[in-house]
């Protein structure tokens, strides 16, 4: 099924995952991690995902230095030269230009996918279908291509993106986008009909992303217009070192989206959800009678509690008693009990423990 040779994908697998703290830490970060008890990390079902689709020669790796080892042991099957390192962890905009100036000096017919790891996908074969329909068309066209899902319900968690004209089936110009909007604002997003859900999945040409640069981010392009050269001679430290340091911590997603002018939205199909925070990750587990959820082989006791997350080591017991909504994450030497209904709770709470006792809870 993956014949096509331009086709290329930058899999984004660098972040600490801080809103699933403290399971997901500094040293081993969510997409190494095996949530749902299927025997792969989401790194794992994600490069299966895409291989479907791309050459598995073609599918690059972007991650911080520190990870390259944990990707090597959970992807044997790709080579050293498809794991591109990032000497500091600043979110995902300068690894997508780094990876996509990479890609086309190798091929600059190339055509690429970006995907982030966290993502549960329930219909493979809608998934299949609808990237392919995107890279074939951005092949053809100069626009960036983003990968929406309607929003079903008022998700505080993610982006909306509201769809402009249609140009063809399922395909629209951009009229606006909201990151992460408030309840308010979600539930009229979802009852208009006119939001997508932002996937985090791009599709574009790489030589139309190298065209757009400049208006999206001209800091960045002005360094990698000087850096190039050190790419072209194989001085992949030395570009990095000097790209880096420009950027100033922006996501792709807000770079693109942001930019609604050069870029287009495909409504998709694929059953998408994000599984970037513990609540995120309870939506999408299996529930008891009562809503609680228990990961990991753990085992629970749950006395007039419902709705609750309870995620241990394996083999360990949690008695739960008359809690609702709540989170029960321990791992290593951190235990977590909170209220599981905000996203970012987690990650405040990393950032509370990494700033009074330092980095060996985080």
């Amino acid at each position: 099924m993956n014949t096509n040779h331009n086709n290329y994908c930058i899999l984004l697998a660098g972040g600490v995952g801080k809103r699933l703290w403290p399971h997901s830490t500094s040293l081993c970060p969510k997409q190494f991690i095996d949530f749902f008890g299927t025997g792969k990390s989401l790194l794992q079902h994600t490069f299966e995902r895409v291989s479907r689709i791309i050459p598995s020669e073609n599918i690059y790796i972007s991650t911080y230095e520190r990870y390259i080892e944990q990707v090597r042991t959970q992807l044997p099957q790709i080579s050293l030269s498809q794991i591109l390192t990032e000497p500091v962890q600043m979110s995902t905009a300068a690894a997508v230009a780094w990876a996509n100036i990479h890609i086309v000096l190798q091929n600059p017919k190339a055509n690429i996918l970006v995907t982030p790891c966290d993502q549960l996908v329930l219909d493979a074969e809608r998934y299949v279908s609808d990237v392919q329909t995107a890279l074939s068309y951005t092949a053809e066209s100069d626009k960036l291509l983003a990968l929406g899902v309607q929003a079903a319900t008022p998700n505080t968690a993610y982006g909306y993106v509201q769809t402009g004209n249609e140009l063809s089936d399922e395909l629209y110009t951009i009229r606006s986008f909201s990151e992460k909007p408030d309840t308010n604002y979600a539930k009229t997003f979802v009852e208009s009909g006119e939001f997508l859900w932002n996937t985090g999945l791009f599709a574009w040409n790489a030589q139309s992303f190298i065209a757009h640069l400049p208006a999206l981010m001209p800091q960045l392009a002005e360094s990698l217009e000087s850096a190039t050269a050190d790419l072209r001679q194989g001085q992949d430290l030395q570009f990095v070192k000097t790209l880096y340091p420009t950027d100033n911590r922006t996501s792709i997603d807000l770079v693109i989206l942001s930019h609604t002018e050069t870029a287009l939205i495909k409504r998709c199909s694929f059953g998408w959800a994000d599984i970037g925070s513990w609540p995120q990750l309870y939506d999408n587990a299996e529930k008891d009678p009562e809503g609680n959820v228990v990961l990991n082989d753990a085992k629970a006791i749950f006395d007039h509690a419902s709705h609750n997350l309870v995620s241990l080591p394996a083999g360990q017991l949690a008695v739960i008693d008359r809690l609702d909504g709540y989170l029960v994450a321990q791992h290593n030497n951190v235990l977590l009990i909170c209220p599981n209904d905000d996203p970012a709770l987690a990650k405040k709470y990393f950032k509370d423990v990494n700033s009074l006792f330092g980095g060996e809870y985080v």
